[in-house]
């Protein structure tokens, strides 16, 4: 559905008053965070806690059964002990399982894997810090991050190295996005592999393309009608606008005029920067 020429010069009069009154956005709010997050519930703040067997990428996730057995709270696929699994996933990271030492558990390779999933949808910044947690041995880990399905980041750390790595990307992803964090035990050895591997998510409107909730590119009418909804219900508060207030585009808790004019800018454009 296209809103038509009269519609693009009210757009238009809006830009410029918006370019009046010098229009800004704030640069980022919290939106999700490992840490601060980690519950014993599945799925609670968009959170998943589980490992990938076999197939070692998104399509093989399985959800942790277990919860304060392993260790308190951590998720885990079995209990601390011989014939189990090391598999297991705390507030700070994971350790995955392998092949080769074992210690009496079952030989098999386990990705431990934090899964988050984004409702709303929306320009992120998604940063954290890949490291050993606490063991300077082992041969170390590989880090992956995965959203959607496709690998956008991996690290691999040394068994030794308790410094690490901090992370950094930015993406535009569509309403219902999973991100994925996967700890490889590397060459299939799991010894010492307890690693940190965390993550904040942060709403960052002050992208280039702040009015594109659908990540197709441009700022049209389906993102329209998208605002247009979150505007009618104003209150970010409120438990029918959309989750994290993506129309709230600068951040103060509310989708009205304010955002109205940093919108119609970006709609005017169209294609995004």
């Amino acid at each position: 559905m296209k809103m038509g020429t009269g519609y693009r010069l009210i757009v238009r009069s809006a830009a410029a008053a918006c370019a009046l009154l010098f229009c800004t956005s704030a640069n980022a709010s919290a939106i999700a965070d490992s840490q601060a997050d980690f519950s014993g519930v599945q799925g609670q703040g968009g959170w998943y806690y589980g490992f990938y067997e076999g197939t070692l990428n998104p399509s093989g996730f399985q959800q942790f059964p277990l919860y304060g057995v392993f260790l308190p709270n951590v998720w885990s696929r079995s209990a601390n002990a011989p014939g189990g699994y090391w598999t297991f996933m705390s507030d700070i990271g994971g350790h995955p399982a392998g092949i080769q030492g074992a210690s009496g558990r079952i030989p098999v390779i386990n990705w431990s894997v934090r899964r988050f999933v984004f409702a709303a949808g929306g320009t992120v910044v998604v940063s954290g810090q890949l490291k050993k947690a606490n063991q300077a041995c082992g041969s170390g880990v590989i880090g992956h991050i995965f959203v959607n399905g496709a690998e956008v980041w991996t690290q691999t750390i040394q068994g030794n190295d308790l410094v690490g790595v901090s992370y950094s990307l930015q993406f535009c992803l569509p309403p219902g996005s999973i991100i994925d964090w996967a700890i490889d035990p590397r060459n299939g050895e799991e010894t010492c592999d307890y690693s940190v591997f965390n993550a904040t998510i942060l709403a960052n409107n002050s992208a280039p393309c702040p009015g594109d909730f659908t990540c197709d590119g441009q700022v049209d009418d389906a993102d329209f009608l998208a605002f247009q909804q979150a505007y009618a219900i104003l209150d970010c508060a409120d438990a029918a606008m959309p989750p994290d207030c993506p129309a709230d585009l600068n951040n103060d808790g509310f989708v009205d005029d304010a955002d109205f004019v940093l919108f119609v800018a970006a709609y005017d454009a169209l294609i995004c920067p």
